[in-house]
């Protein structure tokens, strides 16, 4: 298709005063669009939830496994697009397409198996690992705390700041003694960044023993950045 006809559908699709239905987006969509308008049509259907998700599911049957359509499914919250995603990684052939299964199931984090979570933060690439964690922010509330820590055990040696980030970001919601000792760990072993976002972590829950974590990290530490923010830590969060 040319590159007018692509322009022509981006006005249609941007046009707010005339809505499409998702019929109607089935019959533009095409192999022979660029990869970003299939995209961006996907997208489209699936925030029409239901409908949305019966086109999608026709387009899967026409054009087979495609990325916007995995990520459309995805979107579209349905419980029949859960199980398709949940079946696609049970499937040899969709091994190339896994992260994007992997991000796509994270909304229903919640429902997926611990044992399957797990693998997916084990797999080696930084994106699988952050879809694990993803998945794992939404079963967090479910799990007790020896459950969560060893569910990210292996993690915890990564050298990549945006994983060990995302790590704190599920840690800090939570309390208990076990909780703060590895928040506690990162701030001693992390990179710069890891280490001030463990401290904030710390501060940010506010209870007894994240302080006498701040108190003992104000003992050991050597002078320099990460002590400063212990004690500003401190100062800042009067917690009895």
């Amino acid at each position: 298709m040319g590159q007018v006809n692509e322009d022509e559908i981006i006005k249609l699709l941007s046009n707010r005063k005339n809505s499409i239905d998702p019929y109607s987006l089935k019959e533009i969509y095409s192999n022979d669009l660029s990869d970003g308008l299939k995209a961006l049509i996907a997208e489209r259907l699936g925030t029409m939830e239901k409908e949305g998700w019966e086109v999608i599911r026709i387009l899967l049957k026409k054009y087979g496994v495609q990325s916007p359509l995995i990520k459309a499914a995805g979107i579209s919250h349905q419980d029949g697009s859960r199980e398709f995603l949940l079946d696609l990684l049970l499937e040899e052939e969709s091994n190339d397409y896994n992260i994007e299964i992997y991000e796509s199931l994270a909304c229903w984090g919640a429902s997926i198996p611990s044992k399957l979570i797990e693998k997916i933060i084990k797999e080696p690439s930084k994106r699988a690992k952050l879809a694990g964690l993803e998945l794992l922010s939404f079963k967090a509330h479910l799990m007790t705390n020896n459950e969560l820590l060893n569910a990210m055990n292996e993690i915890f040696d990564d050298f990549r700041d945006e994983i060990l980030i995302k790590v704190i970001t599920i840690l800090q919601r939570r309390d208990g003694e076990e909780i703060v000792s590895k928040l506690k760990d990162l701030v001693i072993s992390g990179s710069s960044i890891t280490s001030e976002k463990a401290i904030s972590a710390l501060g940010c829950i506010r209870s007894q023993n994240s302080k006498t974590t701040l108190e003992t990290l104000v003992k050991i530490l050597p002078q320099g950045r990460n002590l400063e923010l212990v004690q500003k830590q401190l100062a800042h969060n009067c917690i009895q």
